[in-house]
């Protein structure tokens, strides 16, 4: 009777980690605003997919220095030439993320320097937060996406500005 009652406690116990985990796992799908652009973040397969969806400014404007006025911005700052002809708009960001120890972890690019930083992500307070850096995480920078959903007043702009439409705040 002990030991059954042990069994029970251990697989209950099991099962409140799995699921706390599992909401770790999902917590972080779903759209995110910085200050000028929205993120997507979702599932592709056993990993995650980060995507920009919009943008305050997706084409260059008068007296930039890269493309022509009206022209979409483009990856201009990616080391590979061949790379940097790509819309910044729908460029996937993650690679090589994987769900370890209640976070995700792996790659995520920078399409403003160029660089690929390891990161961490997790969502505390309703919010998304973003680790990058170079060899040690402690040396590195968290950023911090509010949801899209949470419709602040600056989303609100943001949403108008983009003619973002997937999520509204009416």
């Amino acid at each position: 009777m002990r030991r059954s009652a042990l069994v029970a406690a251990a697989l209950f116990s099991a099962s409140i980690v799995m699921a706390d985990e599992d909401s770790g796992q999902s917590a972080v799908i779903g759209y995110w605003a910085t200050q000028d652009s929205i993120l997507e973040v979702a599932t592709t397969g056993d990993s995650l997919s980060m995507r920009v969806v919009a943008m305050e400014n997706p084409v260059y404007t008068e007296g930039e220095e890269y493309g022509p006025p009206g022209a979409v911005r483009v990856d201009v700052n990616n080391p590979d030439p061949a790379l940097r002809d790509r819309p910044i708009m729908n460029l996937e960001l993650l690679s090589e993320y994987e769900f370890s120890k209640n976070r995700w972890r792996g790659k995520i690019y920078d399409p403003q320097s160029g660089n690929v930083y390891s990161s961490t992500m997790w969502v505390e307070d309703g919010e998304l937060k973003m680790r990058g850096y170079i060899g040690v995480a402690f040396l590195g920078r968290t950023q911090t996406f509010a949801p899209v959903a949470g419709c602040a007043e600056n989303i609100r702009q943001l949403l108008a500005a983009t003619r973002f439409d997937t999520v509204s705040c009416d």
